[in-house]
């Protein structure tokens, strides 16, 4: 399987899109993914909660943001697309992911300006209350 990975910044919007194609077979799939410039401080709040947030969330000018999947924050924490994020020492952002009661996120470090460490991620499957920060995507 070969990946290939692109980033461009859109000057003025404060956003970055990820342009990742892959070519399995002869056959090829392109994915793009455009992150919210803002990362939201929600303190405590169950899974549902934070699914209707994305749901009714709306910013420049675009409704139809959700979570993440813990694969598609990781690339995005990798390849730099998702930065900013809030500056904390051991942040976890809320994931799609959910089985039961058990919520996903992924725990990162970021320096001052919010810059995660790609060598700090970490998926983490937590009872309930899976994150603190939510950072949503839209395609």
């Amino acid at each position: 399987m070969k990946k290939t990975t692109r980033r461009t910044a859109l000057a003025g919007l404060g956003l970055a899109i990820l342009g990742a194609s892959l070519a399995m077979g002869g056959g090829l799939a392109l994915a793009a993914l455009l992150w919210s410039p803002t990362s939201l401080s929600i303190g405590q709040g169950d899974h549902r909660w934070i699914l209707q947030q994305a749901a009714n969330w709306t910013e420049d000018g675009y409704t139809d943001w959700r979570l993440p999947t813990p694969d598609e924050f990781v690339a995005g924490v990798n390849n730099g697309s998702i930065a900013p994020l809030l500056p904390s020492a051991n942040a976890s952002y809320w994931t799609s992911r959910k089985k039961g009661s058990w919520g996903y996120s992924v725990k990162v470090r970021t320096d001052a300006n919010g810059i995660p460490d790609p060598a700090t991620v970490q998926i983490n499957r937590d009872f309930w209350n899976a994150g603190r920060y939510a950072k949503f995507v839209r395609p």
